[in-house]
C-alpha cells in the first residue's frame, strides 16, 4: 500500500492584469520504499519548509515527476538532480496504459485537456484510491467547490485547451479514484 501526504495545499489567486498567483498541490507519496513527489510547485523556500516538517531533504526525495509543465506544478524540479526528475512528456509521445512511476505502484494516466501533455496519478492508499489529478480538477480560491458528478465534469477551466477532452479526462478519474487531489482546491471524494 502507498502511503500518501499533501506537502503544500494548492491555491490559485486571480492578480492584476487578469494573471494568476497560485502554485499547485505537492503530494509525497511512499511508494515500495521510495520517496515520490509530484507537482512540486513553485516556490523553493515553501517545499522545502514543507519538507522538513516531515523530517525530509531534497536528498531524501527518490523520485520527482508533475502533472503537466505550467510552472506552477514544475518549477520546483530544479531543486532536484536530473536523475531524480522524470519528465514522462520527453519519454513518450503518448503515455502508454499500465504505465507505472518505476520502481513503485504508482499508476501513471494520460489525462488531456487542460493542456494536450497532462497526466494524472494513481496511488493505492489504504483508505482508498487517490488521483492525483493536477489541473484536471482544479478552483480559483474565490469559487465555490462543488464536487457532485454534475458540477465536475461542467466545471469550467478558463484556462483549458480543449474542454471535450477534459471532459473525458475528468470521467475517466471519477471512474477509477475514491478520491482526487486537484491542482488548486481541496481533495474531494468521487461522487457515487
Amino acid at each position: 500500500m502507498d502511503k500518501l501526504k499533501i506537502l503544500i495545499p494548492g491555491y490559485a489567486r486571480k492578480g492584476a492584469f487578469g494573471r494568476y498567483k497560485a502554485t499547485s498541490m505537492a503530494v509525497l507519496v511512499e511508494s515500495e520504499g521510495k520517496n515520490v513527489l509530484i507537482d512540486p510547485g513553485l516556490y523553493p523556500r515553501d517545499l522545502k519548509a514543507a519538507l522538513q516538517r516531515e523530517n525530509l531533504r531534497i536528498e531524501d526525495i527518490d523520485i520527482v515527476t508533475f502533472t503537466h509543465s505550467h510552472t506552477d506544478h514544475a518549477r520546483n524540479c530544479k531543486l532536484f538532480a536530473k536523475n531524480k526528475v522524470i519528465d514522462f512528456f520527453s519519454l513518450y509521445k503518448q503515455i502508454p496504459e499500465n504505465l507505472v512511476i518505476p520502481g513503485t505502484q504508482i499508476q501513471v494516466i494520460y489525462t488531456p485537456g487542460h493542456v494536450p501533455k497532462h497526466i494524472s496519478f494513481l496511488a493505492t492508499t489504504a483508505e482508498g484510491k487517490y488521483a492525483i489529478a493536477g489541473d484536471v480538477f482544479w478552483w480559483e480560491d474565490s469559487e465555490t467547490q462543488e464536487t457532485d458528478t454534475a458540477s465536475l465534469l461542467a466545471h469550467v477551466d478558463p484556462l483549458a485547451k480543449d474542454e471535450a477532452l477534459l471532459k473525458k479526462s475528468r470521467q475517466k478519474l471519477l471512474s477509477i479514484a475514491d478520491y482526487s487531489i486537484p491542482g488548486h482546491g481541496k481533495t474531494f471524494q468521487a461522487p457515487r
